[in-house]
């Protein structure tokens, strides 16, 4: 049959504090020094439509193994997060964070394809992002779900 399906998702993304990355770029913010710590948050809110495939059933509750193929999308926001030590000297440490909002305004829409199998309430699923905001995120994400 067909499925609709609601998720939010957050995502972390860390780069290595010593190097320039394509946000630090796009920033411009290759001034920092003592850099601890970058982070990028990603996060989104979708509505999924999906065809589910029933491979084998178990019971009228709708448990057994299915198959679900399908398209989602939604809104997401974003931030770029910088944590250093502004003090000239170390010994006298100084930790600032600068956050940075909606650094990708480029796209504001996320979609893309899922796939998921799904054995009673746990399956394994993957997605394949199709907007690509400009610089840094991986496009297909794997992981384990539990389906409620």
């Amino acid at each position: 049959g067909v499925g609709i399906g609601l998720e939010g998702n957050t995502q972390y993304f860390r780069y290595d504090p010593a190097t320039a990355n394509g946000w630090d770029n796009t920033l411009s913010l290759t001034s920092f020094t003592n850099v601890e710590n970058k982070r990028f948050l990603f996060f989104n809110a979708n509505i999924e439509l999906f065809q589910r495939i029933r491979i084998i059933k178990k019971g009228n509750d709708k448990k057994g193994l299915h198959w679900d193929l399908g398209i989602y999308g939604g809104p997401h926001g974003n931030s770029y997060t910088v944590r250093y030590n502004a003090a000239e000297n170390n010994n006298n440490a100084l930790i600032q964070t600068t956050i940075y909002d909606e650094v990708e305004p480029a796209s504001n829409w996320n979609w893309g394809f899922t796939s998921r199998l799904v054995w009673n309430w746990i399956g394994i699923y993957g997605r394949y992002r199709m907007s690509q905001p400009s610089l840094d995120l991986p496009s297909l994400e794997l992981g384990v779900q539990l389906s409620f």
